[in-house]
Formats: structure tokens, sequence, C-alpha cells
């Protein structure tokens, strides 16, 4: 085989790499998809059979809006294997004004449940409770926010999305009662982390090499369930007494 020809067929399989590469994302976001609906379908159609739909308003309102971010992500994702790279850039904005909604429908949900458990004279329970959304709003953003900080670096930028992407699906997975009740760590970890998961495989199948990210993050997420521990501690408990008592 000439020279050129070794070239030509480099260059071909290089280009098939970033082809599949791009389509890879569009179906990592098809699982995310799989994983929100099977969490939090069968509650909202049980609701619309039962009547309680309306009760349950800004529960719905909370999962339409988180519904509305896996669309856009989905659509992001297929930008770039488009070729609307300046499309996508353009969206990258409105991402961030959307992420901003979503940390405040997800606070004000939030602390209507827990003012509903305190009103119910639950307060224990409220303070468990309280602890996995008002967490999640601080592990959002901040996971998005690297995202944002690391657009120009698409290699770091495209796979920070994918973890933040998928840490919103923490709650979909938790309504999985078929996993357990309560399921172990390492099923519910492989069934929520699964498209970083898979992620990571394809990134050691194409690379030979596990991104710095998703073993980073990978880490990291695996400290979430310690988060409970914090219920417990001195100033949470003066924080969520406080709390009880202004929205009292």
């Amino acid at each position: 085989m000439s020279e050129s020809t070794s070239t030509l067929h480099a260059d071909l399989r290089d280009r098939s790499l970033r082809g599949s590469g791009r389509r890879f994302y569009v179906y990592l976001s098809l699982l995310m998809w799989l994983l929100a609906l099977v969490g939090f379908g069968p509650g909202y159609i049980s609701a619309l059979v039962d009547g309680t739909w309306a009760r349950s308003l800004p529960i719905h309102v909370h999962a339409f809006v988180y519904v509305g971010w896996l669309a856009l992500f989905t659509y992001q994702v297929s930008l770039p294997s488009a070729g609307q790279i300046a499309t996508h850039k353009r969206l990258g904005k409105t991402l961030v004004v959307y992420a901003v909604l979503m940390v405040v429908v997800g606070l004000t949900v939030t602390f209507s449940r827990f003012a509903e458990r305190v009103a119910a004279d639950e307060l224990v329970a409220a303070q468990h409770a309280l602890i996995h959304p008002l967490s999640d709003m601080v592990i959002f953003p901040v996971l998005f926010g690297l995202a944002v900080y690391f657009r120009a670096t698409p290699e770091v930028h495209k796979r920070l999305m994918v973890v933040a992407t998928t840490f919103l699906l923490v709650a979909a997975v938790g309504r999985m009662s078929f996993l357990g009740n309560p399921p172990s760590t390492l099923v519910y970890d492989l069934v929520w982390l699964s498209p970083i998961w898979i992620a990571m495989a394809r990134d050691a199948f194409v690379s030979r090499r596990v991104h710095p990210v998703y073993a980073i993050s990978m880490v990291t997420l695996g400290l979430v369930p310690l988060r409970t521990a914090i219920v417990e501690t001195p100033p949470f408990q003066h924080f969520t007494v406080w709390l009880a008592t202004w929205v009292g």
C-alpha cells in the first residue's frame, strides 16, 4: 500500500470517528430521555388517571421545565453533526438563561414542598426531604457553570454537559421503584450514571483512555449519596428550623 493511500485511509477513518462521535451524543441524549420517561412517566400518568394532577401542578411544571432542558440538550448536541456550529453557539446562550430558570423553578418547588410538610407538623420529614433537591440546585449550577467556562475547549465542554444533564436524572431514577426500596447504591449508580458509564466506555474504545472529566465526575457524583449525613449536622438543623419558622 502506497503512502498516499495509507494517508487517505487514515484521514477517512478520522473523519468517520469524528462523525460518529458527534452522533454519539445524540444517541446518548435519547438514553437520557428513556431514563426520564421511565422515572417520571408512571407518576404523571397516575396523577392524570386519579384526578390529582391539579393538586400536583407545581410538580408537573417542574417536570415540564426539566423535560424542556432535555429537549434543548438533544437539539444542541445534534447541531454539530449537522454542521451548524454557529447555531450551536447561539443556542448555548439560551441554555444559560434556561439553566437559571430551572434553578429558580427547582428552588420554588423545593421550598413549597418543605412548607407543606412543616404545615403538616412533619419537620423531621421536611428536613430529610429538603437535602436532596436543595443540594441538587447547588451541584447542577456548578457542573453547568464549568461547562460554560470551558466552552472554548470542546472536548471538555461536551463532556461536562453530559455530566450536568446526567446529574439531573437523579430524581427520575429515584422514582424507579422497581430498582428496590431503597435500591442498592450499586444498582442506583449503574442506572443513574449509565450515560456517563457508556460515554467512558466509548472514550476507552476510541481514545484508549478515559477523559479526566468523566473520571473526576464519577468520583464526585459517587459521593452524592453521602449528602444525607448533612441532615444531622448542627448547621443544617439550625438552617431548617429557621426556614420552618420563616415559611410558617
